[in-house]
């Protein structure tokens, strides 16, 4: 998950990554926690984007829920 911050002009001001410590179940959702900050202006917006990607394993590595 990266995590981006922009200011007043929609200008990306700060940004932070978060990555799971474990692998992911299909379907599952996997709360997280993270903090950005800016460079100087303040945060008007921040924006969160995610991508997943299919491993080779044959048993899930998280925990279901």
């Amino acid at each position: 998950v990266v995590v981006m911050a922009f200011d007043a002009r929609d200008e990306v001001v700060g940004f932070t990554k978060w990555e799971s410590a474990a692998g992911l179940v299909a379907g599952a959702e996997v709360a997280f926690d993270t903090t950005v900050y800016s460079l100087g202006p303040p945060i008007e917006r921040v924006q969160a984007l995610a991508e997943a990607q299919l491993n080779a394993f044959s048993t899930p590595l998280a925990p279901a829920p």
